[in-house]
């Protein structure tokens, strides 16, 4: 795992968080599929809502398989369905400010915070595969 090397009490903690995480986005992927916000699937339509919904519950539950069992793999992998079903959820509630409404804007900039959370732990997993790669090629 890439953080192998912080103290296991830090370790812990910080997986953690990861956990809950990925548990509070694949509730919001149930959430929207069982409680369905109206005014998204009014925009975007149901099947996008679905859709997104459904990547973002996947991605989120299969990475926190991966987080609970250590396999950053897994972790990196399912990170990238749960980044793009927040950011079609994003991108929904974007178009709804640029379309006037201005209240929805404190949502928009959360939204599209999580997401950027969500693709930073993607991208530093697949840093982490990179070094380990370069470090095979080499030898080490």
């Amino acid at each position: 795992m890439p953080d192998r090397f912080i103290p296991p009490r830090w370790r812990t903690a910080l997986r953690g968080i990861r956990a809950t995480l990925y548990v509070l986005v694949a509730g919001a992927g149930i959430a929207a599929m069982t409680l369905t916000p109206t005014t998204i699937a009014g925009t975007i339509g149901e099947p996008l809502m679905y859709w997104w919904a459904s990547l973002a519950t996947v991605g989120a539950l299969t990475a926190l398989w991966g987080v609970t069992a250590d396999r950053y793999r897994i972790e990196w992998v399912a990170s990238w369905p749960a980044t793009g079903g927040t950011l079609v959820y994003a991108a929904t509630v974007w178009g709804l400010v640029a379309q006037g409404e201005s209240t929805r804007s404190t949502q928009a900039f959360i939204v599209t915070a999580l997401t950027v959370a969500l693709a930073y732990r993607g991208v530093e997993l697949a840093a982490h595969a990179a070094k380990l790669r370069a470090d095979h090629h080499r030898g080490k």
